[in-house]
């Protein structure tokens, strides 16, 4: 038998696939952080939608009728401060801030039923706004 006519792999032909390899394994692993931090993301977004989903509903339920017809005259607790045409409510939840916007006049222009506008904002740490939704506090004029 002649080692001459063996056939096999260089040194050469291995260290270029190694590094050809590397090169691929490094790549792909720059995808992994950015994943989490999309995941951490998402999970937020996710967190912040429903909180504005939940915050709607509770709010919709406080009895704003008095303070609408007479909003000078009769304190809210969480009242924070007027913006035209808005009165904003803001707590914190969490690691959210909860901004509750309630427009002053009437969407609806029928009696005796009124439909005041509502946004629900969620700001991060960094105010930055992570989730909005809208809706309407409805009541009955006396």
């Amino acid at each position: 038998m002649d080692f001459q006519e063996e056939k096999g792999f260089t040194l050469i032909e291995i260290l270029l696939s190694i590094v050809i390899l590397t090169i691929i394994l490094v790549s792909i692993m720059n995808f992994f952080p950015q994943m989490g931090l999309f995941n951490r993301h998402n999970l937020e977004k996710t967190e912040a939608i429903n909180l504005a989903k939940k915050e709607l509903v509770e709010w919709q339920k406080v009895d704003f009728e008095n303070f609408l017809a007479q909003p000078s005259t009769k304190k809210i607790s969480e009242f924070n401060r007027y913006e035209e045409p808005y009165y904003i409510f803001v707590e914190e939840q969490n690691s959210y801030t909860v901004e509750i916007w309630l427009k002053s006049k009437s969407d609806l222009h029928t009696a005796p039923t009124k439909a005041h506008e509502m946004q629900v904002k969620i700001l991060d740490d960094n105010n930055r706004l992570l989730s909005e939704t809208y809706g309407y506090y409805l009541y009955k004029e006396r």
